[in-house]
């Protein structure tokens, strides 16, 4: 089973479904289960979709919810936190998860 770490315990893991934003691509396929790693928690989540391309091909909206910014330019510079040389031409992936609920 593949892991998708988190650095910090972000408030949109806690959703009906969340993304992350990860760079390079991971090989995921929808449908694989998965484990999500924070600091202080762990569960397993069902990849929903993923979209691999271009950070410019991102919709404003998506980058600006998975980063839990206001702009575009904020989730940019948010992201370069962890991807330090992200520019609008690197290549990215975009994962949506579904957290796993046995009673489902």
């Amino acid at each position: 089973m593949k892991t998708i770490k988190f650095a910090k315990d972000y408030q949109k893991l806690q959703d009906d479904f969340f993304s992350t934003i990860r760079t390079p691509p991971k090989e995921l396929r929808s449908g694989q289960e998965c484990l999500i790693q924070t600091p202080i928690r762990e569960f397993k989540a069902i990849l929903i979709r993923k979209i691999t391309g271009p950070v410019r091909d991102i919709e404003t909206s998506d980058l600006i919810y998975d980063t839990n910014t206001q702009s575009r330019e904020e989730a940019l510079e948010a992201l370069r936190e962890y991807y330090p040389d992200l520019e609008e031409d690197s290549e990215v992936q975009m994962l949506w998860f579904v957290p796993y609920r046995s009673g489902d």
